[in-house]
Protein backbone atom coordinates (compact mmCIF):
# COMPACT_ATOMS: atom_id res chain seq x y z
CA UNK A 1 0.00 0.00 0.00
CA UNK A 2 1.23 3.50 -0.81
CA UNK A 3 0.29 6.62 1.12
CA UNK A 4 -2.01 9.05 -0.68
CA UNK A 5 -2.28 12.44 0.99
CA UNK A 6 -5.57 14.25 1.24
CA UNK A 7 -5.68 17.56 -0.62
CA UNK A 8 -8.72 19.17 0.97
CA UNK A 9 -10.28 19.20 4.42
CA UNK A 10 -13.00 16.67 3.53
CA UNK A 11 -11.27 14.25 1.16
CA UNK A 12 -9.68 11.68 3.47
CA UNK A 13 -12.15 9.11 2.08
CA UNK A 14 -10.91 9.74 -1.46
CA UNK A 15 -7.32 9.26 -0.36
CA UNK A 16 -8.18 6.02 1.46
CA UNK A 17 -10.03 4.66 -1.58
CA UNK A 18 -6.92 5.41 -3.64
CA UNK A 19 -4.66 3.68 -1.10
CA UNK A 20 -6.78 0.53 -0.76
CA UNK A 21 -7.40 0.10 -4.51
CA UNK A 22 -4.01 1.24 -5.80
CA UNK A 23 -5.36 3.96 -8.10
CA UNK A 24 -4.17 7.55 -7.87
CA UNK A 25 -6.03 10.35 -6.10
CA UNK A 26 -7.52 11.84 -9.27
CA UNK A 27 -8.88 8.48 -10.41
CA UNK A 28 -10.49 7.90 -7.01
CA UNK A 29 -11.97 11.40 -7.12
CA UNK A 30 -13.36 10.89 -10.63
CA UNK A 31 -15.07 7.64 -9.61
CA UNK A 32 -16.50 9.14 -6.41
CA UNK A 33 -17.85 12.20 -8.24
CA UNK A 34 -19.44 10.03 -10.95
CA UNK A 35 -21.14 7.94 -8.24
CA UNK A 36 -22.06 11.03 -6.20
CA UNK A 37 -20.22 9.30 -3.34
CA UNK A 38 -18.23 12.35 -2.25
CA UNK A 39 -18.65 16.12 -2.05
CA UNK A 40 -16.11 18.72 -0.91
CA UNK A 41 -18.51 19.94 1.79
CA UNK A 42 -19.78 16.63 3.20
CA UNK A 43 -16.89 14.31 2.47
CA UNK A 44 -17.47 10.59 1.94
CA UNK A 45 -20.00 8.77 4.13
CA UNK A 46 -19.70 5.00 4.57
CA UNK A 47 -22.10 4.14 1.69
CA UNK A 48 -20.07 6.36 -0.65
CA UNK A 49 -16.84 4.73 0.46
CA UNK A 50 -18.28 1.25 -0.15
CA UNK A 51 -19.65 2.27 -3.59
CA UNK A 52 -16.31 3.78 -4.65
CA UNK A 53 -14.41 0.68 -3.53
CA UNK A 54 -16.86 -1.56 -5.43
CA UNK A 55 -16.57 0.52 -8.61
CA UNK A 56 -12.80 -0.02 -8.45
CA UNK A 57 -13.05 -3.79 -8.01
CA UNK A 58 -13.01 -4.10 -4.22
CA UNK A 59 -15.69 -5.56 -2.00
CA UNK A 60 -16.16 -4.50 1.60
CA UNK A 61 -18.06 -5.55 4.65
CA UNK A 62 -21.73 -4.60 4.71
CA UNK A 63 -21.27 -2.28 7.66
CA UNK A 64 -18.68 -0.81 9.96
CA UNK A 65 -17.66 -3.22 12.71
CA UNK A 66 -16.74 -2.21 16.24
CA UNK A 67 -12.99 -2.03 16.73
CA UNK A 68 -12.01 -3.90 19.94
CA UNK A 69 -10.05 -1.75 22.38
CA UNK A 70 -10.25 1.12 19.84
CA UNK A 71 -6.93 -0.04 18.41
CA UNK A 72 -6.22 -0.66 14.68
CA UNK A 73 -4.19 -3.78 15.54
CA UNK A 74 -7.49 -5.64 15.95
CA UNK A 75 -8.59 -4.91 12.36
CA UNK A 76 -7.63 -7.28 9.54
CA UNK A 77 -5.09 -6.07 6.95
CA UNK A 78 -6.47 -3.86 4.16
CA UNK A 79 -9.15 -2.38 6.38
CA UNK A 80 -10.53 1.12 6.34
CA UNK A 81 -10.67 2.52 9.85
CA UNK A 82 -13.08 5.21 11.01
CA UNK A 83 -12.09 7.76 13.61
CA UNK A 84 -15.16 9.48 15.08
CA UNK A 85 -15.30 13.23 14.99
CA UNK A 86 -17.59 16.02 16.04
CA UNK A 87 -21.01 16.59 14.48
CA UNK A 88 -20.93 13.17 12.74
CA UNK A 89 -17.85 14.12 10.75
CA UNK A 90 -15.06 11.60 11.15
CA UNK A 91 -11.76 10.72 9.53
CA UNK A 92 -10.86 7.70 7.39
CA UNK A 93 -7.47 5.96 7.51
CA UNK A 94 -6.17 2.75 5.92
CA UNK A 95 -4.51 -0.15 7.75
CA UNK A 96 -2.17 -2.69 6.13
CA UNK A 97 -1.88 -4.96 9.16
CA UNK A 98 1.30 -3.29 10.41
CA UNK A 99 1.00 0.45 9.80
CA UNK A 100 -1.64 3.16 9.75
CA UNK A 101 -1.87 5.09 6.48
CA UNK A 102 -3.41 8.39 7.57
CA UNK A 103 -4.00 10.71 4.59
CA UNK A 104 -3.27 13.70 6.86
CA UNK A 105 0.04 12.27 8.15
CA UNK A 106 3.53 12.73 6.71
CA UNK A 107 3.86 8.96 6.12
CA UNK A 108 2.68 5.49 7.17
CA UNK A 109 3.27 4.82 10.86
CA UNK A 110 3.17 1.93 13.34
CA UNK A 111 0.17 2.24 15.65
CA UNK A 112 2.07 3.56 18.68
CA UNK A 113 3.84 6.26 16.68
CA UNK A 114 0.57 7.18 14.96
CA UNK A 115 -1.23 7.53 18.33
CA UNK A 116 1.59 9.82 19.50
CA UNK A 117 1.45 11.84 16.26
CA UNK A 118 -2.34 12.24 16.44
CA UNK A 119 -2.07 13.20 20.10
CA UNK A 120 -5.23 14.39 21.75
CA UNK A 121 -6.46 16.18 18.64
CA UNK A 122 -8.92 13.43 17.72
CA UNK A 123 -10.68 10.52 19.35
CA UNK A 124 -9.37 6.97 19.12
CA UNK A 125 -10.55 4.77 16.22
CA UNK A 126 -13.93 3.17 16.86
CA UNK A 127 -14.79 0.95 13.90
CA UNK A 128 -13.47 -0.62 10.72
CA UNK A 129 -14.59 -1.83 7.31
CA UNK A 130 -12.77 -4.86 5.92
CA UNK A 131 -12.01 -4.75 2.18
CA UNK A 132 -10.83 -7.27 -0.40
CA UNK A 133 -10.47 -7.59 -4.16
CA UNK A 134 -13.58 -9.14 -5.72
CA UNK A 135 -11.57 -12.03 -7.21
CA UNK A 136 -10.22 -13.04 -3.79
CA UNK A 137 -13.67 -14.13 -2.63
CA UNK A 138 -15.17 -15.52 -5.84
CA UNK A 139 -15.89 -19.24 -5.80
Amino acid sequence: MRLTRQREAMDCGLAVVAMITGVNYLQAREVALRLKAWTPTVGMPTPGLRASLAALGFASGEKLLRLPHRNPRWAPPHSVIKIPGVERIGHWVAWDGERVFDPAAPGPMPVTLWFNWRGRRVKRPSSFLETWRHAEHET
